[in-house]
């Protein structure tokens, strides 16, 4: 087995700090990272409903193996998330009940995986957030090694420890840490003007001027 580490020496975040984000939503805080550093289409929730905000400890696995997974949840903190760079593969779950159940008793805020899970029904009834790549009813191998606390990709997206993770019905954005107050603030302002709009559609607004539309000229054919 050849699994190692990296020392981390990220900024921890207050939880009242956390506890803002969660209510920010993936789609804002992705229009406002200029509609990037949100996962790919293929990472999402085993549930509708599925909810998780924290900050992220990385994995990095050889091909359906979970060796290294067991090794950094001897290792995470309460709070944080599980980010696993599992290649996409998803012909072995690397993923199941027991390490979900185990995962709760350490006080894991939830976990991605670039991957797949397996013991769907089972992990839906307990309350850790599961996002995947996908499911599949093969084991994980054994003793392939792996990377902890490393710079990753999951979801074609790059992670670092102690970037902002979160996770809804819509998908996982990443906010990296050293632009998140940046990040905050726009998202702040964009729910504000979204709520605006709201108003505006629920006041019976023409939608051409809420939303700045064009007068849309006709298509003329010479005779």
């Amino acid at each position: 087995m050849n699994i190692s580490r990296s020392k981390t020496d990220y900024r921890k975040l207050d939880k009242e700090i956390l506890k803002r984000w969660s209510k920010i939503p993936t789609c804002i805080v992705g229009d406002c990272m200029n509609r990037q550093n949100i996962m790919s289409s293929r990472i999402g929730s085993i549930e509708n409903g599925m909810h998780l905000c924290g900050q992220a400890r990385t994995v990095s696995v050889t091909h359906g193996d979970n060796s290294a997974i067991h090794a950094a949840l001897t290792l995470i903190n309460k709070g944080e998330v599980l980010v696993v760079d599992g290649g996409g593969f998803l012909d072995r779950a690397v993923w199941g009940e027991l390490m979900n159940l185990s995962s709760i008793k350490i006080g894991l805020e939830g976990v991605v995986i670039d991957g797949s899970v397996r013991d769907v029904a089972a992990l839906r009834k307990l309350s850790l957030p599961v996002f995947s790549a996908g499911v599949n009813s093969t084991g994980p191998t054994k003793g392939g090694g792996g990377k902890i606390d490393v710079l990753i990709s999951c979801g074609n997206v790059a992670i670092k420890p102690g970037d902002i993770i979160i996770g809804d019905d819509d998908g996982v954005a990443v906010i990296p840490l050293e632009n998140s107050e940046k990040h905050y603030e726009e998202s702040t302002e964009k729910i504000k003007m979204e709520e605006e709009t709201i108003k505006e559609i629920n006041s019976g607004k023409n939608h051409k001027d809420i939303f700045g539309i064009k007068e849309i000229p006709y298509i003329t054919k010479k005779v």
